[in-house]
C-alpha cells in the first residue's frame, strides 16, 4: 500500500461522489489535511475481517472485492467501485471489521479516519442520512447472499451424510473402463477435431450463465480445471476424457432439457480426483458451487445433482440426469481393445492398490452392473451401445474370474 498526505488535491473528481457532495468548502479543506490518497495493488487487503475499525475510505478509482466467510469457504458479497464508501460500519459501531475488503484491480481511495469521519457525520445531516441509506441496502444484500452460501453448505452437508451412510461401493478404480464418457467407438477424426475441450467452450458457457463477479472469470475457472486434469497421476480422467463427453454432449443436445447445466456438470464432474476417496463427487460438486455464486441458485443446484449422480449408487430418473450417467459409463461401448486400454490407463492411475484389493472391487462393481435390465437408461444409448457393454462385461468378469478375483476382498473405496 502506498499513502500521502493532502489527498483530495489530487483526487481528480473525489469530491463528486454521493457522500462529499454538498459539504462546505470549510469542511472539505478539513477533510484534505485529515485524511489521506493509498494505493492498493491487485488482491491487496484495503482491511481485514477481525481487525478494528480505525478509518472508512472512499474509492476514488477502481474496484474492490467484499468477501464474506462460511464453513465452506469465502465468497463475494459484492464488487464496488468509483465513490463507494467502505468500512463506515465498523466505525460507526465502533466493531471490528466484519468483512475483507481486497483490491480487484490498482485501486486509489481516501483514507478518513475514524473521528474525523464520524465529526463528518455529526456536524453533517444530509450526509450522515446518504450514509445510513447507503449502509442499510448493503446490509440487506449481503444478507441475501450470506444466507444463499450457507443453503449451499448445508445442501452439500446433508449430501455428504447420505452419501457416508449410503451404498459405499465405489467406481471410481474399480473399473477396467473409464466410468466417464471415454466412449471411444469409433467416430470420424473430423468428428473428434470439432470437439473442443479448451479455454474458448468453457468461457462462453460461463459467461452465458454465471455473473462475474461476484464469480471469477471463466478463464480463471478453466485455468484451475485444467490444472487438475492435466495432473501427471491422471492416465485416464484428463482433458482427453472431458473432450470425449462433451462430444456425446453435443451428440444427444437437441435431447436435453438444459444443455448448459448437463455440460457443466461433465466440466466439472470429476474435477476432485483422489484415489481411493468416497467423496469425489460431493467435493467436485462442492467446487462447483464455491466458484458460481454468480448462477441462479436453482441452476446450480441442479447441476450439482447432475455431478452427484456419476456415483452411479442410484437409479436416477430425471431426463437430463439419465443422459449424464450413460455419458458416464459410455466407454463400457467401446471396441473391445479400446476398452481394454483404457482399463489398462485406469489401472495405471491406481498402481499403489494391490491386484487383490483392486481386482476384487472390479468384480464387485461389474458384478452390480451386468444384473441391471437394461445397462444404459437411455433410448439413444441403448440403440447405440448395449450390445458391445453387455459382451465386454461378460468377457471381462470371466477374465478376472478365471484369474482367481471375486468379491471376498471388500471394494476399494
Amino acid at each position: 500500500m502506498e499513502a500521502s498526505s493532502g489527498c483530495l488535491s489530487g483526487s481528480g473528481n473525489a469530491a463528486e461522489g454521493s457522500l462529499l457532495r454538498g459539504l462546505d468548502p470549510a469542511k472539505l479543506k478539513l477533510l484534505a489535511f485529515t485524511s489521506r490518497a493509498v494505493r492498493f495493488g491487485p488482491g491487496e487487503a484495503l482491511m481485514t475481517r477481525g481487525e478494528a475499525s480505525d478509518s472508512a475510505y472512499v474509492i476514488i478509482e477502481g474496484e474492490v472485492e467484499i468477501v464474506g466467510e462460511t464453513p465452506a469457504g469465502e465468497f463475494i458479497v459484492a464488487v464496488v467501485g468509483k465513490n463507494a464508501l467502505i468500512g463506515e460500519m465498523g466505525v460507526i459501531t465502533n466493531a471490528p471489521r466484519g468483512t475483507t475488503v481486497r483490491a480487484k484491480v490498482p485501486v486509489r481511495a481516501l483514507r478518513i479516519a475514524g473521528d474525523v469521519f464520524l465529526r463528518l457525520l455529526t456536524d453533517n445531516p444530509d450526509c450522515a442520512l446518504h450514509v445510513m441509506r447507503d449502509l442499510s441496502g448493503r446490509v440487506n444484500t449481503g444478507n441475501a447472499r450470506l444466507a444463499e452460501a450457507l443453503r449451499d453448505v448445508e445442501a452439500l452437508q446433508a449430501r455428504l451424510r447420505t452419501a457416508e451412510q449410503g451404498n459405499a461401493q465405489r467406481r471410481a478404480i474399480m473399473m477396467p473402463v473409464s466410468p466417464a464418457g471415454a466412449s471411444r467407438v469409433p467416430v470420424p477424426e473430423e468428428a473428434r477435431a470439432a470437439t473442443d475441450a479448451g479455454p474458448k467452450r468453457f468461457t462462453e458457457l460461463w459467461e452465458r450463465c454465471v455473473t462475474s463477479p461476484p464469480s471469477p472469470d471463466g478463464a480463471a475457472v478453466y485455468e484451475d480445471l485444467r490444472s487438475r486434469y492435466e495432473a501427471p497421476f491422471r492416465r485416464f480422467h484428463n482433458l482427453g476424457h472431458i473432450r470425449d463427453c462433451l462430444r456425446l454432449c453435443d451428440e444427444v443436445a437437441s435431447l436435453l432439457d438444459d444443455r448448459d447445466a448437463v455440460e457443466f456438470a461433465l466440466w466439472f464432474h470429476d474435477a476432485v480426483y483422489d484415489i481411493g476417496a468416497a467423496t469425489n463427487e460431493l467435493r467436485s460438486a462442492e467446487l462447483f458451487l464455491t466458484v458460481s455464486a454468480g448462477a441462479p441458485f436453482m441452476f446450480r443446484h441442479r447441476v450439482c445433482d447432475h455431478i452427484l449422480a456419476t456415483r452411479h449408487v442410484n437409479t436416477v430418473e430425471e431426463s437430463d440426469r439419465r443422459f449424464i450417467v450413460d455419458i458416464d459409463l459410455s466407454g463400457f461401448g467401446a471396441p473391445w481393445e479400446e476398452f481394454m486400454r483404457n482399463g489398462a490407463l485406469l489401472r495405471d492411475e491406481s498402481s499403489d492398490v494391490p491386484d487383490a484389493k483392486y481386482h476384487c472391487g472390479q468384480v464387485a462393481f461389474l458384478s452390480r452392473l451386468q444384473k441391471r435390465r437394461y445397462f444404459f437408461a437411455t433410448e439413444y444409448f441403448r440403440a447405440r451401445f448395449e450390445t458391445n457393454a453387455r459382451e465386454n462385461l461378460r468377457r471381462v468378469l470371466a477374465d478376472l474370474r478365471a484369474k482367481g478375483y471375486g468379491t471376498t476382498a471388500p471394494p476399494v473405496m
